[in-house]
């Protein structure tokens, strides 16, 4: 996860079509390996019940996806800004971040 915030505050911060290139392959990198990670270890921790819980999860996970590239436009159309709206994946890598933290404190280790 730090693979991928660091590739999205790199966002905020590039000022060449090379950086921006290079913080785009970083943060797609870091963030390419959450979803199968987080969904096999899910389903390891939860066993049986992981069934009944996965469609919960996967809303949520498509519920990011479809609302918060326009809200990124939003931000960014109404403060004039695109840096502006680039806080917007920032935050969502942050909240990721904490909300993978407390998984993983709480989940049992083998």
């Amino acid at each position: 996860m730090w693979v991928a915030t660091a590739g999205v505050s790199a966002l905020l911060v590039a000022r060449s079509a090379g950086v921006l290139a290079v913080a785009v392959a970083i943060g797609g990198l870091g963030l390419s390996t959450i979803f199968p990670l987080t969904v096999a270890r899910f389903t390891r921790d939860l066993d049986r019940e992981a069934a009944r819980a996965a469609g919960p999860i996967f809303v949520l996970a498509g519920l990011g996806g479809a609302t918060l590239p326009p809200l990124v436009g939003f931000i960014s159309r109404q403060s004039g800004s695109l840096t502006a709206g680039l806080f917007v994946p920032l935050i969502g890598c942050l909240a990721m971040f904490v909300a993978l933290s407390r998984i993983g404190a709480r989940a049992p280790y083998e």
